[in-house]
């Protein structure tokens, strides 16, 4: 996934990683704060 990537910002835009990146990390918070993920 990761070679996946670094080809793709090689070639085209940097955008995608940003908005997956983005997403992941709402989703993080959103499953910690609900209490569905506990840190350890």
């Amino acid at each position: 996934m990761i070679a996946f990537f670094m080809n793709w910002i090689s070639k085209r835009s940097f955008l995608p990683f940003v908005i997956y990146r983005v997403l992941l990390g709402t989703a993080l918070i959103v499953l910690l704060s609900t209490g569905v993920l506990t840190p350890r």
